[in-house]
């Protein structure tokens, strides 16, 4: 998940019942996803997050795959029918570029039930658990940590202080009211199934160099894209003798929006402008689908490529900000 919200106090009015709530967390299961993402929706509303998932990307998110075993790493506390609290532990199955075995922690506890505990409860579970499985995928490797908020959630960010993490990077999220004239670059194409594997390997190239970035294993990148979200269709590749040098992934989760879910181009191939053609070509596809309103995307404030100013020269703006959360290793 994109975003941990694990806060102390809230402005919203407490819940006016202190009834228990369930003292074992459990496992969060597809069947929970409408549940899970009114829970989403109202961190989002409080914590001034732009990111409001849909069911069916909550459910397709639980999906078990060679990284992630929903019943040993997500947790969920319940109040009634009601989910109240949540959190996740991600870790990767190999060490990053960089060396680093990363542990991701995602969560948040509902506004009205914050205060009581919750979040440090369940984010001391999910460190837990992280560093078992950190310790049998990559042995001898210390972990690292990696949370994220945003920078208008302040009590989150003195939960993440308690528990030693320290801001590592920013992130923009920028949209694009798909205003101005763009066309289909002919050196692009929608991709094929049958040319997922290059650019698997185009992403993992392309972000070789990239902070926190690791390479993505076959497996896994098969199960994302099977997503029911994603729009060939919307997205652009660029080719040359089979290796797919440039690579711009859009999905619809939400009606209206679409989201480019991931861009690169491989290090070989950059400063061509080809990032700039996959980029323009899939908003000229987004403009003539006909029903969407606004492209969104993620970008790295540091992005050492200048993926920020490419973005803001097609038309992005940016309108908020997240914050990663590092631990490393002790000494």
């Amino acid at each position: 998940m994109e975003v941990l919200r694990f806060v102390t106090n809230s402005s919203a009015p407490p819940h006016p019942s202190r009834a228990p709530l369930e003292v074992e967390p459990r496992p969060i299961r597809p069947a929970d996803a409408p549940a899970w993402a009114v829970l989403y929706h109202a961190i989002a509303e409080e914590d001034g997050d732009r990111w409001r998932p849909t069911p069916v990307e909550l459910s397709e998110f639980l999906e078990p795959h060679p990284a992630f075993d929903p019943e040993r790493q997500t947790w969920s506390v319940w109040d009634g029918e009601q989910m109240v609290a949540f959190a996740s532990a991600h870790v990767r199955l190999e060490p990053t570029f960089e060396g680093s075995n990363l542990v991701y922690i995602a969560g948040g506890v509902h506004p009205r039930w914050r205060g009581r505990g919750l979040g440090t409860s369940l984010f001391t579970r999910a460190q837990a658990t992280g560093a078992d499985l950190a310790a049998q995928r990559c042995p001898g490797i210390p972990a690292t940590f990696h949370a994220d908020t945003t920078d208008t959630a302040p009590a989150a960010a003195a939960l993440l202080e308690d528990f030693g993490f320290a801001p590592a990077r920013y992130w923009f999220y920028m949209t694009h009211d798909l205003s101005g004239a763009y066309v289909d670059d002919p050196r692009t194409q929608a991709p094929t199934p049958g040319l997922s594997e290059a650019i698997r390997l185009a992403h993992n190239d392309a972000f070789a160099t990239h902070w926190g970035s690791g390479p993505v294993p076959a497996d896994v990148w098969d199960q994302r894209q099977r997503s029911s979200t994603l729009r060939p269709d919307l997205s652009r590749i660029i080719v040359r003798d089979g290796q797919v040098l440039a690579y711009a992934i859009v999905s619809t989760a939400t009606p209206g929006a679409a989201y480019f879910n991931i861009i690169g181009v491989r290090g070989a191939a950059q400063g061509r402008g080809l990032g700039r053609a996959v980029v323009t070509s899939a908003l000229a596809a987004i403009q003539a689908e006909g029903t969407i309103t606004e492209a969104n995307l993620d970008v790295d404030a540091d992005n050492p490529t200048g993926a920020g100013a490419l973005y803001s020269s097609a038309g992005f703006v940016a309108v908020a900000r997240t914050v990663t959360w590092q631990k490393l290793p002790p000494g």
